[in-house]
């Protein structure tokens, strides 16, 4: 068994009464994603199968049921506000993803988008069996520019890169029991990579994006692009992109961090990975600072225990 994996988990509704299933159904979709509603035509011969699995903060669950109507509604997130966002990949049956005036219908290999923190409803009219990702909001938010755009929009899997992003993750679900410990930190990083590179591409080049949103995204991308390089600074920045250090800054005026915070952040999260996978690769935590733009070793561990109320030589050694 994979430590960075946690042991599956596997709910029936088969273990309870029939006149109980729809109501425990009910309690085990809000306990494993988020506070919900749901209903179904077929009341007394309700059944549903969910089994969920772990790949260190990115949550996989299985869900195998029948037709059932499910609200994500504001009372809901007044009673549990949860910040996530969740994938659902359509492996059988048809699923439909409404949130923000759009609603996208999934068809075998499609997925979807959508974000704890706003409304949302999913509906299925027939038996169906989808593939659901639960990951924290800040491996979109710090990547993309406004994620929130590209909810209930769907990925078709006719489309080659759509197709990609499917694949690995159904495999990365299937192969969650075996993975080596030593390849589980570069196989959560390339999960999403490949995630915020497949939901860019629909941000870049197929949603009526104002012009502002598009530089932020090729900021985002220019920066991630040079995380390792040591004299990257927000002048630097603006000057390649053409624009003023005065306009770069209000760009990201409504974001969480400030584009020189963000940057720093994103340093951290790449040299805590970096750290994580040092006993395979034989770097020295020294090294990975270097490698991550950080031109102190002493400031680089403040400021990761600062970030991860861990040291760097505490991270390497604790099991992920």
């Amino acid at each position: 068994m994979n430590p960075t994996a946690h042991p599956a988990t596997l709910i029936k509704t088969s273990s309870v009464d029939a006149g109980r299933r729809l109501d425990y159904w009910r309690d085990m979709i809000s306990s494993t994603f988020v506070a919900l509603d749901c209903d179904a035509p077929a009341h007394r011969d309700f059944s549903g199968l969910l089994e969920t699995n772990a790949l260190k903060d990115v949550q996989f669950s299985r869900v195998t049921s029948e037709a059932q109507h499910v609200v994500r509604s504001r009372r809901r997130i007044r009673q549990s506000p949860d910040d996530v966002f969740l994938v659902s990949i359509q492996c059988r049956g048809t699923g439909y993803v409404a949130q923000e005036d759009r609603t996208a219908m999934l068809t075998a290999g499609d997925f979807a988008v959508y974000d704890s923190a706003q409304p949302y409803e999913l509906n299925f009219k027939s038996p169906f069996e989808q593939l659901v990702l639960r990951l924290p909001r800040q491996h979109l938010s710090r990547r993309i520019a406004s994620p929130e755009r590209l909810t209930a929009v769907a990925f078709r899997a006719a489309q080659g890169s759509t197709a990609i992003v499917s694949n690995f993750m159904l495999q990365v679900y299937h192969e969650l029991d075996h993975l080596e410990p030593a390849c589980a930190t570069a196989i959560h990083q390339a999960l999403l990579d490949l995630l915020v590179t497949g939901l860019c591409g629909k941000l870049n080049h197929a949603l009526p994006t104002a012009n502002r949103l598009v530089m932020r995204q090729r900021i985002k991308n220019f920066v991630e692009e040079r995380l390792s390089d040591s004299s990257l600074d927000c002048r630097q920045i603006a000057g390649a992109h053409g624009i003023s250090l005065r306009y770069l800054n209000k760009l990201f005026e409504d974001d969480e961090l400030r584009l020189s915070e963000w940057i720093w952040a994103r340093r951290l999260e790449k040299a805590r990975t970096a750290i994580e996978s040092s006993p395979a690769t034989g770097q020295s935590i020294t090294q990975i600072a270097y490698d991550w733009g950080f031109k102190d070793p002493a400031h680089f561990s403040r400021a990761f225990k600062t970030e991860y109320g861990e040291t760097p030589s505490a991270c390497r050694q604790v099991p992920k």
